[in-house]
């Protein structure tokens, strides 16, 4: 699609240029009034929508142990173990997958700054934790016959437990510990690996080693392309992201990237965990803004809630009922989440309205695809058989294979989500095709449009030479001549108070959508911020208490205190939304900016050029329009532009309570104020830098050009005939172009 338009710009390209000594200006002004593409801009433009169309990006996220690997394995490798699961958020690998025509496996490593970042998360949480093991210590009283062995792992135990707000800083310790332990942290390792492989058993061995939890280089593994020759994969990619608030900024920055490209994304998380506050931190960052089309969450792991409370009498009453239970939970927790983050705006509201889960168990799959030989099967694939025959014998036993196998394939529910995926895919096509549609129709438009203004101007001037007159013509060039020094005066005069007004014009307006959209992110930020009640215990004062604390652990009050509590990724979230608010509107307004004064000029201009002259000029009005139109098109556009960003300090702090969100707030408030100083010294530099981009000699330019033209009338009237003739054969050209 698109060929035949192609075909027609590039034949009315080699037509303009042949005749463009006809009508230089029209040709110029009419390209510039109809933002004609040049032929190979355009052939760009149609062939990157048409590639667009080919590539639909899914995006699978959870948090770890959620079961996305047993969900990507059964969708895409008939349920073998081709994708380990990572042992912690900071070994879950960026993984994507896509197509190619052999196996093969591209690996990135973290680089030296990345691995610095871990090194101080890593011993940031290590002073913390041995803190915390002190003051346990400190405050345990010894007794007689204790296992010291023993108690220092409680001790640790409890001082881990205690530290659970520090989660992703205690990922980048495990991390560090296990790049210590490689023997690897001092190599040298290249940004890339390209690995081979022959069959996927192979790649799923040498896979392993990269991100398996015992892989040697899993620890400077940063991401994973998986290259498959399925055809399922032909025009999809699919990304497998890791965890959120990561301490490897430039992970974090990239699986942000990714997400914001994604068109689908299928939100994984456990039944028996459903939508935990984990799940919702990481679904802060989804919004439809960036994009996505479609959103579904899956309840993984759905054998695990089979047995117990939620059982019934049969296996898909059991499941109707864990699935309403489910998407009952969802909806109240949704509700709640947009309540408490209005930020997410409509991301999520047609989960909301439909309630609608998907559920899937990829050990389910797994045993279907084994065919339920135990002795291929691993421990839990075990567990959960021994499970399913002992509380759903009429549905699952040896004694009837293919009734345990449909069994199986309803709880694994591959099926439907590969439908889901399909349906996606199709609605996705008919958008992009819907696109290209679009393009190709619009952009015919504006050919026959600017076809139409050349045959008029090849009209007019036709006309013009029929018409004229050599002695006014003559008398036309005289007084061109004769006033060239006022014209200039007046013009010169305009210009530089249009520059004046176009440098006011700046300041106010740019300046404005800075302090607008400042107040309404730190409103923004202040709303992030919740307060709750923290229950603490402390001593008693006085004997009594004394001898309850030395004889039964006694002599203790609770007491609670109001702390601040705040999700950093929603604070960051607001920071880049300040941004966004603030970039976008400016870059807007710079254009608006631009076309203004473009109009303003091109009016004060010929007002100051008619104002030069005396009452009975002989000017010719349409050719001093056209002039000016000329010079105005020629005029340089500068867009606003910003690099600003949320530092990376900002990043991978999770939730903070306490002094340490306020804190936190404190130092994002002071940021975003930066933001608003750097913004205005960028808005100045974009002032100086457009005002001294604008020509100084303006008023030159237009009397040489009028004088040029006027001059070139001239000739093309002292040669009547031939002038006519080359206008006629122009035209006869241009009718011949079909669009």
């Amino acid at each position: 699609m698109g060929t035949k338009l192609i075909h027609s710009s590039e034949t009315l390209d080699e037509i303009t240029q042949q005749y463009d000594s006809a009508l230089s200006l029209d040709i110029a002004n009419l390209k510039t009034r109809h933002s004609i593409d040049k032929p190979d801009a355009l052939k760009k433009a149609i062939q990157d929508a048409q590639q667009k169309d080919r590539l639909m990006s899914i995006g699978i996220v959870g948090r770890v142990k959620a079961g996305k690997s047993s969900l990507l394995n059964a969708l895409f490798f008939d349920g073998k173990d081709i994708l380990p699961s990572a042992a912690t958020p900071m070994t879950a690998a960026l993984t994507t997958l896509s197509y190619d025509e052999q196996f093969s496996v591209e690996i990135e490593f973290y680089q030296d700054e990345d691995v610095q970042n871990i090194q101080k998360a890593a011993e940031f949480y290590e002073k913390r934790l041995n803190e915390e093991i002190k003051t346990l210590t400190e405050q345990r009283k010894p007794r007689e016959n204790e296992n010291q062995k023993e108690v220092k792992e409680r001790i640790q135990r409890s001082a881990k437990r205690n530290l659970i707000q520090y989660d992703t800083q205690a990922a980048a310790y495990d991390q560090y510990q296990r790049m210590k332990a490689s023997g690897l942290l001092h190599k040298n390792l290249s940004d890339y690996s390209k690995v081979p492989a022959d069959s996927v058993e192979q790649l799923a061995n040498k896979l392993v080693n990269y991100v398996g939890a015992d892989g040697l280089y899993m620890p400077f593994t940063k991401s994973v392309n998986i290259y498959l020759p399925f055809e399922k994969l032909k025009d999809i990619r699919v990304i497998d992201t890791p965890g959120f608030n990561d301490p490897v900024q430039s992970r974090e920055a990239r699986t942000n990237e990714l997400l914001k490209s994604c068109d689908v994304i299928f939100i994984v998380s456990p039944a028996g965990q459903f939508l935990s506050s984990q799940d919702l931190d990481m679904m802060g960052r989804i919004t439809k803004k960036e994009g996505v089309q479609e959103i579904f969450v899956v309840a993984s792991q759905i054998d695990t809630q089979l047995f117990g409370s939620e059982k019934r009498d049969t296996l898909q009453e059991t499941l109707e009922n864990i699935s309403d239970k489910l998407g009952q939970h969802m909806v109240t927790t949704l509700r709640k989440f947009k309540k408490d983050s209005p930020e997410i705006g409509i991301t999520f509201d047609g989960l909301i309205e439909s309630g609608y889960v998907l559920f899937s168990s990829g050990i389910s799959h797994a045993l279907s695809k084994k065919e339920i030989q135990i002795e291929q099967c691993n421990d839990g694939e075990k567990t959960v058989w021994s499970n399913l025959e002992r509380f759903f014998p009429d549905y699952f036993s040896h004694s009837d294979i293919q009734l345990s196998l449909s069994s199986l394939g309803i709880l694994a529910n591959i099926e439907v989500l590969s439908r889901k995926l399909s349906d996606v895919r199709l609605e996705k096509e008919r958008i992009m095709q819907q696109h290209i549609e679009n393009l190709v129709n619009t952009k015919q438009n504006v050919l026959n449009d600017y076809i139409k203004g050349l045959i008029k101007a090849i009209d007019e001037k036709a006309d013009e030479i029929n018409k004229a007159d050599m002695n006014d013509l003559k008398s036309q060039i005289k007084e061109n001549e004769d006033s060239k020094w006022r014209v200039k005066e007046k013009v010169d005069d305009a210009y530089e108070d249009l520059k004046i007004s176009l440098e006011k014009e700046i300041l106010d307006k740019m300046i404005k959508v800075i302090d607008t959209c400042y107040k309404t992110a730190s409103s923004g930020m202040a709303s992030s911020t919740s307060e709750e009640l923290e229950i603490h215990t402390r001593e008693k004062s006085g004997i009594g208490s004394w001898f309850a604390r030395k004889l039964w652990d006694g002599g203790k009050e609770s007491y609670s205190v109001q702390v601040t509590k705040v999700m950093t990724i929603q604070i960051v979230s607001k920071m880049e939304e300040f941004l966004d608010s603030v970039q976008n509107p400016l870059t807007v307004e710079s254009k608006e900016i631009n076309q203004r004064f473009r109009k303003d000029l091109y009016a004060k201009l010929f007002k100051a050029y008619r104002g030069a002259l005396n009452d009975e000029s002989k000017a010719n009005e349409t050719l001093v329009r056209k002039t000016f139109e000329d010079i105005t098109n020629k005029l340089p556009i500068l867009d606003f532009g910003s690099n600003i960003k949320v530092p990376s300090g900002f990043r991978g702090k999770g939730t903070l309570k306490g002094s340490e969100a306020e804190s936190y707030l404190n130092d994002a408030y002071s940021e975003v104020a930066r933001f608003k100083t750097k913004f205005k010294d960028e808005i100045d530099k974009y002032k100086r830098s457009l005002i001294q981009g604008l020509p100084k000699d303006i008023a030159t330019k237009f009397v040489q050009t009028y004088d040029e033209e006027l001059q070139k009338l001239n000739d093309e009237i002292s040669n009547k005939r031939m002038s006519l003739d080359r206008l006629d054969r122009f035209k006869g050209e241009l009718a011949k172009v079909r669009v």
